[in-house]
């Protein structure tokens, strides 16, 4: 799934308690981008920009073929959005491989003309994968390339000796 990672200050970032119950981190930037995306001929609406615990996620049909786009909220601090898209597989109907890059390229496409458009954004390159540990590089440095060896679970997180068993 390829993702872009946008930085912008357009959408909101912080909502005081009192407002949790109206108001979801990421609404206003995955409703801006889907309004921007419905005018293009080439897409038609599936699902409206829904909230989900990791983000919110948009369903286009593109050429008979569902593409989800998932739109993650901010890294702590920073105006940093993450797009990402992927052509979706139906049940009964198989997106082609060839076919499913195709109908994701259209939709970077339009996102990239959508981001470029407006001075207040300024993206990043698309990356073909994105872990947490990519959040971790924003703000001024570059993101982790895709190859570059991850680190094992057990090198991630060591507990401290009050958490090992018998210490």
């Amino acid at each position: 799934m390829p993702y872009l990672v946008v930085e912008t200050n357009l959408f909101v970032t912080d909502i005081p308690d009192s407002e949790l119950d109206e108001w979801s981190i990421g609404a206003d930037c995955a409703g801006w981008l889907y309004a921007r995306l419905l005018p293009n001929s080439k897409f038609k609406a599936h699902t409206d920009p829904t909230m989900e615990d990791w983000g919110w996620l948009i369903a286009l049909k593109v050429e008979g073929f569902i593409v989800q786009i998932t739109v993650y909220g901010h890294q702590k601090d920073q105006d940093y959005w993450i797009i990402g898209i992927a052509c979706k597989n139906r049940f009964w109907k198989r997106c082609p491989q060839k076919l499913a890059l195709t109908i994701e390229q259209s939709v970077m496409e339009a996102i990239e003309e959508i981001v470029d458009a407006d001075v207040r954004m300024k993206r990043e390159e698309w990356v073909e994968d994105f872990t947490a540990l990519d959040l971790l590089k924003l703000g001024g440095q570059e993101l982790i390339p895709a190859n570059t060896p991850r680190p094992r679970p057990s090198e991630q997180c060591v507990p401290a000796k009050s958490d090992r068993a018998g210490g």
